[in-house]
């Protein structure tokens, strides 16, 4: 447990979640009150100190956090973070069109 919580979630959305550390409030549906029983290991792009986001310090742009412990597992859940990219890009014209938008509408919007 110590090596995953010195991974703790951070103020850019990435790293190791907790059992019971949130609540998902943005339901309409329901009112939570009670904490998630799960946890997340959360990543994002795989930006290096040099990218000019993370240098800048923008909200949710910030680097990976990759457990020293476990060095193949930055590959493999590269791969699948590019893999679920791609199927989104994909996925997106089929949104635009379906509300009545050009199939690129989306394309400027989601920068990298």
């Amino acid at each position: 447990m110590a090596e995953k919580l010195a991974l703790r979630l951070n103020e850019n959305n990435i790293g190791y979640l907790p059992i019971n550390a949130s609540v998902q409030g943005a339901s309409t549906v329901h009112k939570a009150t009670r904490p998630n029983q799960n946890e997340s290991f959360f990543i994002s792009h795989d930006r290096h100190a040099d990218h000019p986001d993370v240098k800048a310090g923008l909200p949710l742009r910030g680097r990976n956090q990759w457990p020293a412990a476990l060095p193949e597992i930055r590959a493999d859940m590269m791969a699948y973070f590019t893999a679920l990219g791609a199927m989104c890009d994909r996925m997106l014209p089929a949104f635009a069109v379906a509300l009545d938008m050009p199939s690129g509408f989306f394309r400027p919007i989601l920068r990298r």
